[in-house]
């Protein structure tokens, strides 16, 4: 029986194995944020979603999404000169998805559960990294 690999973080625990969509990228480039979002029930998806994981519907349409939510687990990975780097972030989008990304603007090894962070509009994204959150100052 061949090793499966499977996203912990999928609530429905399916195996995936293609990266984001580059419509993802394009819109970070563009400085805004897309996900797709099911054609039956509304749900939105993660940008490597090729179907619905709440009605498995195949037609996903490409539409902006705020990019905002709350970080559900955090690590900080050792930078080149043995200091820790800045932290690596899953985030619970308000949208519905979990997305993992870079945070900015935080000290490393700062415990950042719980903190509401939005996608970073700065700089052109690369496919070959993590999209970039930011923290989102308390509402007043």
């Amino acid at each position: 029986m061949p090793l499966i690999l499977r996203r912990w973080w999928n609530p429905r625990h399916e195996t995936r194995t293609q990266p984001a969509d580059p419509r993802f990228w394009e819109a970070l480039a563009d400085g805004g944020f897309a996900l797709p979002q099911c054609g039956r029930c509304g749900a939105r998806q993660g940008p490597d979603a090729s179907a619905c994981e709440r009605c498995e519907w195949p037609l996903l349409a490409w539409g902006p999404a705020e990019g905002t939510g709350s970080v559900f687990c955090a690590m900080s990975p050792w930078g080149r000169e043995g200091e820790l780097a800045a932290p690596i972030v899953v985030v619970d989008l308000d949208e519905g998805p979990r997305l993992m990304g870079a945070l900015a603007g935080t000290l490393p090894g700062a415990d950042v559960t719980g903190l509401r962070v939005a996608v970073s509009a700065g700089g052109p994204p690369r496919p070959d990294r993590l999209p970039e959150f930011v923290v989102r100052p308390p509402a007043p």
